[in-house]
């Protein structure tokens, strides 16, 4: 058996989201496999070995309002304007002998405000030392997860300001989700011409769809290419046309409807995460700081649909 241990895994963030290579899962899978078939006290020990980092009393974090946002990197340096667009053409019903009317567009620009969010670890040199587990690892994965926490806040608020901003594309339905309230929200999507694409719902809420006739929701439904997905980003299956994400960092009381972010809107960065060390011999610690420049804008609420659970 190899001498990889579970203490050997390396995570590191992406999107906020703690990512492992696929390396070091097949390495987790062979030494999950051997451990269950073998009756080898040292093998199981080997296994306990590296396990022995302490129980995580908060459970992980999962960016998921980038889902109804379309990325666009941004440089220090570049203009982070969006042009605006109105419908302005118009046709007439005439005579052969008549002039064409034309109208002639113009030019108009928004730049969303950008927001700086940060992070900071601090940590003994003691601690590091005494701990026995892996605790600076474990410690910038949590900060990973509260940037992307503060992002999903932001995203949030653009999200709720934009879809409450129209009249009839909020809903409310009692205790919990049905087939009515849900197949109600994708019919009057698909009647104005933005036909959903991209569900959020929380992992407790979307169980009441567990039991639905024609849902894909069942686990014994689901590709070995499905459940991959559903362990890296929370998707779950299909259902009315439009691929559903679940995860526990969605509010449970909404789940929130989207078309293609493209025609929604954006979601800027600027420079992406900066990430900063250093060392302080007075205080005897290591010092982490990571932080990163957000704005969010939507161009097409008409695109946006919520569902309250009251």
């Amino acid at each position: 058996m190899d001498d990889f241990k579970f203490s050997d895994l390396k995570v590191s963030p992406a999107d906020g989201n703690p990512i492992v290579g696929a390396a070091e899962l097949t390495a987790i899978q062979k030494l999950m496999a051997e451990a269950g078939q073998s009756a080898d006290r040292v093998v199981h020990e080997m296994v306990g070995q590296g396990m022995r980092e302490p129980i995580r009393q908060m459970a992980e974090y999962r960016e998921w309002t980038s889902l109804f946002f379309a990325p666009w990197a941004v440089g220090y340096t570049e203009d982070n304007r969006i042009p605006l667009d109105e419908y302005i053409a118009i046709a007439f019903y005439t005579h052969p002998d008549a002039q064409v009317m034309p109208v002639r567009p113009g030019l108009k620009w928004t730049r969303p405000e950008f927001k700086m969010i940060d992070t900071a670890i601090e940590i003994g040199w003691d601690v590091i030392l005494a701990a026995g587990w892996p605790v600076l690892r474990r410690k910038m994965q949590e900060a990973a997860e509260e940037l992307a926490r503060k992002r999903d806040e932001m995203g949030l608020a653009v999200l709720d300001a934009a879809v409450v901003s129209l009249a009839g594309h909020t809903d409310t339905v009692a205790t919990a989700i049905n087939k009515t309230s849900i197949d109600g929200i994708f019919q009057a999507a698909a009647t104005i011409g933005f036909p959903i694409k991209t569900v959020a719902i929380n992992s407790g809420t979307v169980m009441a769809m567990s039991g639905w006739t024609g849902s894909s929701f069942g686990m014994q439904h689901l590709t070995d290419a499905m459940i991959q997905q559903l362990v890296v980003k929370g998707f779950i299956g299909e259902y009315g046309g439009a691929n559903w994400y679940t995860h526990h960092s969605v509010p449970v009381n909404y789940v929130y409807f989207g078309g293609s972010p493209d025609a929604i809107g954006y979601h800027q960065t600027m420079g992406g995460t900066r990430a900063a060390s250093d060392v302080d011999i007075f205080k005897k610690t290591d010092v982490h700081t990571l932080d990163e420049k957000h704005a969010y804008y939507i161009g097409n609420a008409y695109n946006l649909w919520r569902l309250q659970i009251t």
